[in-house]
């Protein structure tokens, strides 16, 4: 049985002599397994073997710093590692702004990742970049917020227990009024699509179909365009709706209807 206390053991086991991590030895040094290895072990250090392990790990990331203060993966400096050695720093109650080891030449892990900053919002993935990367803007957003969270003496961005429900609440109302916003009542085009299900002897939910896109449309927004809302069943709100049920002519369909493996 795995327990807490195994899998501590064994992710300090992985880690390499001079303190970093690696996918496979093939592939070297990772400076983003490195540091997502001091988040997971941060909350642990204050007693071994954790507490060795996350010193070596954090002072080898010291060292692999590059002198714009920012990381590369795979020899190419980018938004992403660099977001994730800042959420790591400050999951472990370091301040890359304050310990001298993660400032080069003046320059620290924040000034890095705002010379990423896109015109028009959003972080690049390299600063090269024209445009703004989605999966590179999600995680500087989230080490950001580890960096608030640290600032404000609150806990680490992976332990949420001192959000209450009110905050919460709030939270999802603000961000459904974002989206609505972001969504344009102007159509941009229109788009064909098909739902089916597989291996389940019901063939297609909706041969093509085409439906209205908007600016800001999401998958779910086509969905219900093709369906209409009242065909669906849904979990969640937002960003993080997931659709557990459609309806056609032959009646509803949901995730578990042929076993706890199905979806």
């Amino acid at each position: 049985v795995w327990t807490v206390d195994r899998l501590v053991e064994r992710l300090c086991a992985l880690q390499k002599e001079k303190g970093y991590f690696v996918y496979v030895d093939s592939f070297g040094a990772d400076v983003d397994l490195t540091a997502a290895a001091v988040t997971a072990l941060a909350p642990h250090a204050a007693q071994e073997p954790a507490k060795t392990t996350v010193e070596k790990a954090i002072s080898w990331l010291a060292d692999a710093q590059l002198d714009t203060a920012g990381y590369a993966a795979m020899g190419t400096e980018n938004s992403m590692s660099t977001a994730q050695v800042l959420t790591a720093l400050c999951t472990a109650g370091i301040d890359p702004q304050e310990d001298t080891r993660f400032i080069k030449q003046g320059t620290t892990i924040l000034d890095s990742l705002a010379n990423h900053l896109a015109a028009g919002g959003g972080f690049r993935y390299q600063q090269e970049d024209a445009e703004a990367n989605e999966m590179a803007t999600a995680q500087v957003l989230y080490a950001l917020s580890a960096y608030e969270r640290l600032q404000n003496g609150k806990n680490s961005v992976f332990d949420l227990r001192d959000v209450t429900e009110q905050q919460i609440f709030v939270l999802q109302q603000e961000t459904e009024q974002q989206e609505e916003t972001v969504r344009s009542d102007i159509p941009i085009g229109s788009v064909q699509v098909a739902v089916s299900a597989t291996n389940v002897q019901r063939g297609a939910f909706r041969k093509p179909a085409s439906t209205i896109l908007y600016q800001g449309d999401s998958p779910y927004d086509l969905l219900e365009g093709v369906l209409g809302k009242e065909n669906i069943e849904t979990n969640g709100t937002g960003t993080s709706v997931y659709v557990s049920g459609i309806k056609d002519e032959k009646g509803w369909l949901r995730e578990f209807d042929y076993g706890a493996q199905s979806g």
